[in-house]
């Protein structure tokens, strides 16, 4: 920069240690003869050296020291004023942090101090200032534009944009869960037959900071005041599946047995006793990982349905039909690799009435003997009444204490913070037994 005669420092500079706006800042104050103080003096048009000089030109004599703003005072005569230059090392990171964590959400805000300058261009460092990209969306650039904070970010918070969460690291943190904070009296937890804990520690999962909100304000002369701030889920946690408020009820249980068919209530005798729910998340876009969705029931209930025929032994007017469909509904038997029994007449024993299918039983009795006779050992007995014949069949979505492990009783799944196309997703899977 050319020496200005026409602009004398007063003194040595005025020196503040760091401040909200940078490590140190220093204001030069000069007087200045009054024709300089002239729209003509200002832009340099009148002696081709401006008064004011461009936001971000470097100080003459401290190093890393910017020009962020520049002020005219008036003197006691219109021959001359004084004007004051202020220089700031700026911080090339955040200024303040704090972080919140509320409900399933922990937010981490950064307030930064950028020199609204085009990067190496005049020459403030580009970290200090925008990218020349970047400075083409600022609204000092375009005041009409749609635009909004994310689409011109200083390269600054671009470089220090938090990635992974503080727990990411621990990549067997499902399984430690898993393995060490199943809550007392519930099974052990599978989806598919794989464990809980080996299942989301294979999944995919993706746990990172996701962008929340951006504000800038650009009132100062040479400054723009950013706060920046990303949301992160919590940790995985368990907690009790019998909580208030809950949007879906615990499953109601059914069995059928020699004496008819029986349905339970929750923590009713026969029914299920206890119930957890484990909460995880996932940050990515719409679709969960494959891993673990296709484990996951797209109905995310289950249910019991009924279609089967009892006919007695004295023919088709004592048959009785059932057909009926439970929602909301695990089968309560605990044990039907032997297909449904009913005990037989003579008092030999039990009769098998059905086989066992993947997810049902299929009802499959039939005596032929002659008539007015009796089978070896007798009708098998429903209700106490002999029966001759059983047709269809009893399917489940799910059934209690199935190979020893508690049963995934509802599926929730919703997100919980978005930006972009990404969301931060809550799944919550409850199992009872």
């Amino acid at each position: 920069m050319a020496v200005d005669l026409r602009i004398r420092p007063l003194g040595r500079p005025k020196i503040t240690k760091d401040s909200a706006l940078g490590f140190q800042r220093i204001a030069r104050r000069y007087v200045v003869e009054g024709r300089k103080v002239t729209k003509d003096g200002l832009d340099g048009s009148w002696d081709g050296e401006a008064l004011f000089r461009p936001v971000g030109e470097p100080d003459e004599e401290f190093e890393n020291h910017y020009l962020v703003n520049q002020q005219v005072e008036p003197g006691k005569t219109v021959d001359k004023a004084y004007l004051t230059r202020e220089y700031a090392e700026l911080r090339n990171t955040w200024s303040a942090e704090s972080i919140t964590e509320s409900g399933h959400l922990k937010r981490l805000t950064r307030k930064y101090a950028i020199i609204r300058a085009v990067g190496d261009d005049n020459p403030t460092p580009v970290s200090l200032g925008y990218s020349a990209s970047a400075f083409g969306n600022h609204p000092k650039q375009h005041p009409d534009s749609s635009n909004d904070p994310w689409d011109y970010l200083p390269e600054v918070i671009l470089d220090t944009e938090p990635g992974a969460v503080s727990y990411e690291d621990k990549a067997n943190i499902n399984q430690s869960l898993y393995n060490s904070s199943r809550p007392h009296g519930l099974l052990p937890v599978s989806l598919g037959g794989v464990s809980l804990g080996s299942m989301l520690t294979g999944a995919g999962l993706s746990l990172k900071w996701l962008r929340a909100s951006a504000q800038v304000d650009t009132s100062s002369p040479g400054v723009d005041a950013w706060t920046v701030s990303w949301a992160a889920p919590v940790a995985p946690f368990w907690s009790s599946g019998m909580g208030k408020g809950s949007k879906k009820a615990l499953p109601k249980s059914v069995k059928l047995d020699a004496d008819g068919i029986t349905q339970f209530s929750f923590g009713s005798s026969g029914g299920a006793s206890h119930a957890h729910t484990y909460t995880f998340y996932n940050v990515g876009p719409i679709s969960l990982p494959l891993g673990l969705a296709s484990l996951i029931p797209s109905d995310g209930q289950p249910s019991v349905s009924m279609d089967f025929h009892f006919i007695g032994s004295d023919g088709n007017h004592r048959a009785a039909s059932f057909r009926q469909s439970f929602p909301n509904t695990l089968w309560a038997d605990f044990d039907t690799d032997a297909g449904i029994q009913f005990p037989a007449q003579g008092g030999g024993g039990d009769v098998a009435v059905s086989d066992s299918q993947a997810f049902g039983e299929k009802f499959n009795y039939r005596v032929n003997v002659p008539l007015y006779t009796s089978p070896p050992g007798g009708y098998a007995l429903y209700q106490g009444q002999p029966i001759q014949q059983a047709g269809g069949h009893i399917t489940w979505a799910s059934s209690m204490g199935s190979g020893g492990f508690s049963v995934l009783a509802s599926t929730n799944i919703t997100p919980i913070a978005s930006h972009g196309d990404e969301r931060i997703w809550k799944i919550s899977l409850t199992y009872v037994n």
